[in-house]
C-alpha cells in the first residue's frame, strides 16, 4: 500500500500505472482520427467502452451481496458514458490542452460530490486543490477559445468533469463490495447500456458511416481503456491512492503531447501553466483524506 518502502515489486506496479497513464492519455489522437472521419460523438464514445464491456463481462457479479453494488456500477457507467461524449465533443471544437484540463479537474468535483452525499467534507488541502483547478480551467479557456460556440463549448467541458466526479463519489461510498476487475465489467457496460440508445438516435440508426477507420476504433477500444483498465485495476490497489496519483498524473501531459505532436494543435505559455496546476492539484487532493481515485474504465 502506500505506506510500504519503494521496493523492485512497488517501483513495478508504479510503472504499471504510468503505462496505463499514456494508455488513457492517448484517447485525444484517436477521438480526434475519427472525428476526422465524420463518426458521431456518441459512436466513438460506446466503442470506446464496448470491448472492454464484453471481454470483462464474466467478472460482472450480481450474486448476494454484490448485486446492489455492480448496479451503482452501472449507474456510474450511464454517467461516465455521456461525460465521454461531452468531452469528444469539447474535443471537435477546442484544443486537446483545454479539453484536457478541465477533464482532469474531475477529482475535485468527485470531492464536492462525496461531501454532498457521503458527508466527507474537504480539508483545507481539498479546497486548496479545487482552487487551483478552477483556476487552471480558467487561465486554459481564456481568452475566449470557442468563438461563436462559447457556451456550447464550455457545456460541453463541464459534462465530463462533473459526471465523472459524480460517479467516483457514487463508486467511492457504494463499490466497496467488488474487486477491481468486477468494478471494470460494471462501468463499461453500464455505459454502453446508457450510449445505445442514444447512439441509436443521433445517428438515425446509421451508426457507422460509410467509412469507418476501424484501426483508430480499434486503437480507441484497446490501448485507451481495455488494456489500461486492467493494468490500473490490478497495479492500483498494490501501490496506495498517493502513488497511483503520482504516477497517474502523467495522463495529462500525455494528452498533451498527443495534441502537439500527433494532431499539430499548439501550445500557449497559458495553457502549460495551466497543466502544471491540474497535476499539483490532484496531488494535493490525492493526499487530501475525501475519497478519490480514477475509476477504473474512466
Amino acid at each position: 500500500m502506500s505506506d510500504q518502502p519503494y521496493g523492485p515489486g512497488q517501483w513495478f506496479w508504479m510503472m504499471m500505472i504510468v503505462l496505463a497513464g499514456i494508455g488513457f492519455g492517448l484517447a485525444p489522437y484517436f477521438v480526434r482520427t475519427l472525428l476526422d472521419a465524420n463518426t458521431d460523438p456518441s459512436v466513438i464514445a460506446f466503442a470506446r467502452f464496448a470491448l472492454t464491456a464484453v471481454i470483462m463481462l464474466p467478472f460482472l457479479s450480481f450474486g448476494g451481496r454484490k448485486g446492489s453494488a455492480s448496479f451503482m456500477g452501472m449507474v456510474a457507467g450511464i454517467l461516465m458514458g455521456f461525460g465521454w461524449v461531452g468531452f469528444i465533443m469539447a474535443l471537435k471544437y477546442t484544443t486537446v490542452v483545454t479539453a484536457g484540463v478541465s477533464y482532469m479537474a474531475y477529482p475535485m468535483f468527485t470531492m464536492l460530490f462525496a461531501w454532498a452525499l457521503l458527508g466527507s467534507p474537504p480539508g483545507p488541502r481539498g479546497f486548496l486543490a479545487g482552487f487551483m483547478a478552477l483556476t487552471a480551467v480558467y487561465i486554459s479557456l481564456t481568452p475566449n477559445v470557442f468563438g461563436d460556440m462559447q457556451i456550447a463549448g464550455i457545456s460541453y467541458l463541464l459534462m465530463a468533469p462533473l459526471s465523472f466526479g459524480f460517479a467516483v463519489a457514487v463508486m467511492s461510498g457504494w463499490l466497496g463490495r467488488l474487486n477491481p476487475l468486477e468494478r471494470l465489467a460494471c462501468v463499461p457496460l453500464g455505459a454502453c447500456i446508457g450510449l445505445a440508445p442514444a447512439m441509436w438516435i443521433t445517428t438515425g440508426g446509421q451508426v457507422l458511416p460509410a467509412e469507418v477507420d476501424w484501426m483508430a476504433l480499434i486503437g480507441l477500444a484497446v490501448l485507451t481503456l481495455l488494456l489500461p483498465g486492467v493494468l490500473y485495476a490490478i497495479a492500483a490497489p498494490r501501490i496506495g491512492l498517493v502513488r497511483t496519483a503520482i504516477c497517474g498524473s502523467v495522463e495529462l501531459p500525455v494528452m498533451v503531447l498527443s495534441g502537439l505532436w500527433l494532431l499539430g494543435d499548439g501550445l500557449r505559455e497559458r495553457d502549460l501553466a495551466a497543466v502544471v496546476l491540474v497535476i499539483v492539484a490532484i496531488l494535493v487532493v490525492s493526499v487530501s483524506g475525501q475519497p478519490k481515485g480514477r475509476p477504473p474504465a474512466a
